[in-house]
């Protein structure tokens, strides 16, 4: 008899558009910037953390979001370089062993962005999304823009994991 096992997770959208930010400032100026400058963005810190494992450890990385006034969609936005680690204190490192790792990137990429900002929603109402490109390489506090390509969507679908524990 096949046994099946429903996760919540199961429901979750697919990120079809994804954009790799590089911006030298860090996340709160970065997000204050586009708050400011981007018309219809008021991005605030969600609740929700986005977490890794990565030999032993695990990583979390800051998330921020803004929902549309309809509900029909959800600019998320996500620093890359993890603020804190779990499981990493209390081993010895021998002379062959590697150093404790206490941060990590959550994607790499040779462009290297350091936030990735993506639209969860239908299909349908996030075919507009392209057009932040030019709204976001217009904003003062950001350097280079990019939209993701299928690998990096791929790999981006693939890895996000929500903690809620602000």
């Amino acid at each position: 008899m096949a046994k099946f096992k429903l996760d919540l997770e199961d429901f979750g959208s697919t990120i079809n558009t994804a954009i790799g930010i590089i911006c030298l400032n860090g996340p709160l100026k970065l997000c204050f910037e586009l708050n400011n400058q981007v018309d219809q963005l008021q991005l605030e810190r969600s609740r929700e953390d986005i977490y890794a494992d990565y030999k032993g450890h695990r990583f979390f990385f800051r998330v921020w979001h803004y929902f549309d006034e309809l509900g029909e969609y959800e600019i998320r936005l996500a620093e890359n370089r993890s603020y804190r680690s779990l499981n990493g204190a209390g081993s010895s490192i021998g002379l062959f062993e590697e150093p404790l790792t206490l941060e990590k990137n959550w994607l790499s990429s040779k462009e290297g962005f350091n936030f990735f900002l993506w639209f969860e929603g239908n299909k349908e109402n996030v075919k507009f999304t392209l057009s932040w490109l030019t709204k976001l390489k217009s904003c003062t506090v950001v350097q280079d823009v990019k939209e993701l390509k299928a690998k990096s969507l791929s790999q981006l679908n693939n890895t996000i994991k929500y903690y809620n524990g602000l």
